[in-house]
């Protein structure tokens, strides 16, 4: 099933961001990873509502080629009228609720740790005597 390959990957992707929001060094790097996981996160929330509901899925997918900067797929669902209940939405959409209050928190305590560092950084006793 091409939408549920698409569900690994941007779970992978989401892994990949959540461990590079926990790494960055400034504020402004901060920022970035936090709306990109954030949007990862809608993403995944907007196809496991395609996979419930029905719709069509749009990939984007970058590209590092002179002539063609992304491709585009597109993937059309439509759930059969005798569906049963979707696991992968039954399982999955607690856990990006969990995910979201996770990178909010984790926001939080990498800015608490570049703001420390700026203290420390800017303490009068901390500099260097001028020799």
């Amino acid at each position: 099933m091409a939408i549920g390959q698409v569900i690994v990957s941007d779970l992978k992707d989401l892994q990949g961001e959540f461990l590079l929001l926990a790494t960055t060094a400034s504020r402004k790097a901060q920022e970035t990873a936090a709306n990109r996981l954030k949007a990862k996160i809608g993403h995944i929330e907007e196809t496991l509502a395609i996979l419930e509901k029905g719709g069509t899925l749009e990939q984007r997918i970058l590209l590092n080629l002179g002539e063609r900067d992304e491709m585009l797929r597109k993937f059309h669902y439509h759930p059969s009228d005798n569906q049963q209940i979707i696991l992968e939405v039954v399982n999955l959409g607690p856990k990006l609720i969990d995910l979201q209050q996770m990178t909010e928190q984790l926001s939080r305590m990498v800015a608490g740790r570049y703001e420390a560092r700026l203290t420390v950084l800017t303490r009068p006793s901390d500099r260097i005597p001028a020799s």
